[in-house]
């Protein structure tokens, strides 16, 4: 006996190609990791992909160097001087150029950049980009707190808890790197009943911890929790970033593991990678999506619905 047809209260498409573009900034150059972005868009367009996710900050690179080069060192002024310099105002020339390539690729685009307050000397924000295929930007999500020594550039986020959009194929929603894995950042999404997820991560994390682990850990939990497509999205190491993390015994041996490791993937409503890169460098991993497969999976549990029970904050909330 053949399944039956879907059928929907809304006119809503029920399948949708995914990407995940796992690149490398042109590092702390704003104009050439923009246009960068809008190649691999069109790419994706090319491609048939409905929606791209990019890494975090992919304009115009992640600070990384902050977590091997002393803060006294002149180099820590100098490069935050180039990523201030590098950082993008909202809206301004950049999202733009990015909302014209998403139109030329009919594609929603999430992209992660480092945003800055226009025409002043100070303030950086942690940023996501939502862009429809129309080209109009639809959300921008700051990250609610800067992990370690992010906090020595990016502010705190002032964008407030949505972190979604409507579109015509259900919510789409983003996080930044560790809110993946922040369980009150995970129920806002799961009430507003995300459908498709980017999870935006930056080339590696410096420290003992590898972000190919963490990062699949994370999205393969959120996708899980959500019922929900994650498009896992981390950025790709190149010789110019290397050379500005360098600094002591041990760098350049994390870097170079860091390198090699695929780290982008796509995994289902139920948690299982559909799709993922298996080696280091720039790669666009695809993955068709039933969305009907996210109505199945919440007949389990639906955390933003059936399957929880708010009382359980009621004690925290009157205290």
């Amino acid at each position: 006996m053949s399944a039956p047809e879907s059928t929907t209260t809304t006119n809503r498409r029920s399948k949708i190609k995914l990407a995940a573009a796992q690149i490398a900034p042109c590092f702390l150059k704003k104009t050439e990791s923009t246009k960068r972005v809008c190649q691999w868009i069109r790419e994706a367009g090319k491609q048939e992909a409905g929606v791209v996710g990019f890494p975090e900050t992919i304009i115009p690179g992640y600070p990384a160097w902050l977590g091997h080069v002393p803060l006294d060192d002149a180099r820590t002024m100098q490069n935050y001087q180039r990523l201030f310099h590098n950082s993008i105002a909202i809206p301004g020339p950049e999202t733009e150029l990015i909302g014209e390539a998403c139109r030329d690729a009919a594609v929603y685009a999430v992209v992660g950049c480092s945003e800055k307050r226009d025409n002043t000397t100070g303030t950086l924000w942690n940023t996501q980009m939502i862009f429809g295929p129309n080209g109009d930007l639809l959300l921008k999500h700051q990250k609610y707190v800067p992990t370690v020594f992010e906090k020595l550039v990016h502010a705190p986020g002032t964008t407030g808890a949505h972190a979604s959009v409507q579109t015509d194929f259900g919510v789409l929603s983003t996080l930044i790197c560790g809110e993946n894995s922040n369980p009150l950042a995970a129920y806002n999404l799961a009430c507003e009943s995300a459908t498709v997820h980017v999870a935006s991560w930056p080339p590696y994390y410096p420290g003992p911890w590898s972000l190919d682990h963490c990062s699949r850990v994370s999205s393969q939990g959120l996708a899980y929790t959500l019922k929900a497509f994650v498009i896992n999205a981390c950025a790709a190491i190149q010789d110019d970033f290397v050379e500005v993390c360098v600094c002591k015994p041990g760098d350049q041996r994390q870097l170079d593991r860091e390198r090699s490791v695929g780290k982008s993937s796509i995994v289902n409503p139920m948690g299982e990678v559909v799709a993922e890169l298996t080696e280091g460098g720039k790669g666009l991993p695809f993955a068709e999506a039933d969305l009907e497969e996210t109505t199945v999976a919440k007949f389990t549990h639906d955390y933003g619905g059936h399957y929880n029970r708010p009382e359980l904050f009621t004690h925290l909330l009157s205290a």
